[in-house]
């Protein structure tokens, strides 16, 4: 049973969350590296740990996201890892929206029953479509019980990021992001439009095209934030 809270909210504009996404390490060096980041996510489709540490890893921080993309790993392989992911007490766990429905079903079960919130997610690695293919595409996704939604795509263009952008008008709890130098302007400007938190690359380098370093993020923030 978990004893920490799980109250995460929109941060105010001066405490803007970064949410760091770490692959390709050993758990010794995950365990050092997020013990000075407020928020991480695992991506444990790019990772080789062994089930028992990836739960001592999610025993160690109250504030992990938990993603394992297909990628290489068969579903059951995926569900091993989310599952020791949850029992270590992560505080979502991203589940993809085009996942088959069984799937996604058996994790967000286990996540209620350990009170781990449910992301629902979607990434369009070619493109931005419409935007009411976009919205549909996000009201399809609440509609299935997603205590936050997560929209990533291909930016192509200036407006394609516009586009994406404009979509905090119409929706509260969504993540929306561009992927790619055109998207970048889209992951500095999520949290001020009301993401509760963006991503940003770790030591171990990127995991999503257009994500900038940690350090880099933090720099950024600092300047908006002088602003106000």
């Amino acid at each position: 049973m978990h004893t920490w809270s799980r109250s995460l909210i929109a941060p105010k504009r001066n405490k803007t969350m970064i949410c760091v996404s770490l692959s390709g390490l050993k758990t010794s060096e995950i365990l050092n590296e997020i013990k000075e980041l407020p928020m991480v996510e695992l991506r444990l489709d790019l990772m080789d740990n062994s089930l028992a540490d990836i739960e001592k890893i999610f025993r160690s921080h109250a504030n992990l996201i938990a993603t394992c993309r297909p990628n290489k790993l068969s579903d059951q392989e995926r569900k091993k890892r989310l599952s020791a992911a949850i029992a270590g007490g992560a505080a979502y766990v991203d589940i993809e929206n085009e996942a088959g429905q069984e799937w996604k079903n058996e994790i967000k079960e286990m996540a209620h029953q350990n009170r781990v919130r449910v992301i629902i997610s979607s990434h369009n690695f070619q493109e931005t479509p419409a935007s009411t293919e976009l919205i549909s595409l996000i009201q399809a996704m609440q509609s299935q019980g997603a205590e936050l939604v997560k929209l990533a795509c291909q930016c192509n263009s200036k407006e394609d990021s516009a586009r994406i952008l404009s979509l905090y008008a119409h929706f509260t709890k969504l993540i929306a992001i561009g992927m790619g130098p055109l998207g970048i302007v889209t992951r500095i400007a999520a949290p001020f439009l009301g993401a509760p938190f963006t991503f940003a690359a770790g030591k171990a380098g990127i995991t999503a095209p257009g994500q900038l370093p940690y350090h880099e993020m933090q720099q950024i923030f600092q300047i908006i934030n002088k602003g106000e």
